[in-house]
């Protein structure tokens, strides 16, 4: 083999094969599967991770992926808090919006390949050098089945006319994100269903910079409000000031009936997703707001706040150019494209 440099930056996944054969079946994470599901989502996404190459020899598996230079979204979140003399709040509705349709994207093709994530968090959503959203780490996802349109058996999304519920494989991700359905060991789930609670956690994450519950069971007593149409009421116990508009899209996507759940589609055209006011904009805070200043910045000026820069706070303002820069068209293209059921 001939070894030629390049300027080309790179992240290598290495795993020892007998750690490999030692822990398959045993272990939810898998490298094999990993390489497995990003060749399946293929090499062109801009806002999923892909594998550049895969090399091995007689000790390793060597995976070759993009380095993304941002970090994660986690630790953005948590360097942003810092800057921030409030301490919970997180970041501002414009530039959420921003990386949230981006997330958006990264599902929907997800969906489109008929998998389920089954790890979404904040901590798998990586940042490249331009400031926008990668997903990553499959390794734990599942092909979701579907009804073979030739034979009426099961089949995957290539063949199939109707998704169909899947047996329940157990917790995949971080407890905090996993659905309530999956905690609740229900016999079967709708996977996208399960993915898209995730999305809401990130999304409520992000805005207020603070867990909307420990986990999704009926022992944690906000968990227990929220999923049964109670979200206003504890935003307001918390005294965070959030749109109308965000709280409505929070409570849709952390109904705890699945089938009360938004789908991505209903997601996508919601309107904080699409930057529109609802007609009338009840206040959703019990106190006055005279300690949270109001601006405007979008997600790039994130890191020159980090940097010291003392930007103002949360203004729910124009951002039609974030709109025209962060891929609101590819958004919409996708709209039409998507079934408005589960």
């Amino acid at each position: 083999m001939e070894w030629e440099s390049t300027d080309l930056q790179a992240a290598v996944k290495i795993s020892e094969w007998k750690k490999i054969h030692s822990l398959r079946g045993k272990h939810l994470a898998d490298p094999i599967k990993e390489i497995a599901a990003l060749d399946l989502l293929g090499k062109f996404h801009p806002h999923v991770n892909h594998s550049l190459e895969v090399l091995q020899d007689d000790k390793c598996l060597y995976s070759v992926m993009p380095y993304l230079s941002g970090g994660d979204l986690y630790g953005r979140l948590v360097e942003f808090m810092g800057c921030n003399r409030d301490g919970i709040c997180g970041f501002d509705e414009s530039s959420a919006r921003i990386w949230f349709r981006q997330l958006l994207l990264a599902v929907d093709l997800l969906q489109k390949k008929g998998v389920c994530h089954r790890d979404i968090c904040l901590e798998n959503l990586l940042l490249d050098k331009d400031e926008k959203i990668c997903l990553i780490d499959p390794g734990i996802s599942l092909r979701v089945p579907y009804t073979d349109s030739q034979t009426g058996g099961i089949g995957d999304v290539s063949t199939g006319t109707s998704r169909r519920l899947m047996i329940a494989q157990g917790q995949g991700g971080k407890l905090m994100y996993t659905a309530p359905e999956i905690i609740e060991k229900a016999a079967s789930v709708d996977p996208f269903a399960t993915d898209l609670w995730s999305v809401g956690v990130v999304l409520f994450v992000m805005l207020v910079g603070l867990a909307p519950f420990e986990w999704a069971h009926p022992s944690d007593k906000r968990f227990a409000n929220i999923s049964t149409g109670g979200l206003v009421k504890v935003v307001q116990a918390l005294d965070i000031s959030i749109s109308p508009e965000a709280c409505d899209l929070l409570q849709g996507l952390f109904w705890g009936d699945p089938n009360k759940r938004f789908s991505l589609a209903e997601i996508m055209h919601h309107p904080w997703v699409q930057g529109k006011e609802f007609i009338r904009r009840p206040s959703l805070s019990t106190k006055s707001k005279k300690n949270i200043k109001f601006g405007s910045f979008g997600s790039l000026d994130l890191k020159k706040k980090m940097k010291g820069k003392k930007s103002s706070l949360r203004k729910h303002g124009n951002v039609q150019d974030h709109f025209n820069n962060e891929g609101h068209s590819d958004l919409n293209r996708h709209l039409h494209l998507l079934n408005l059921s589960h």
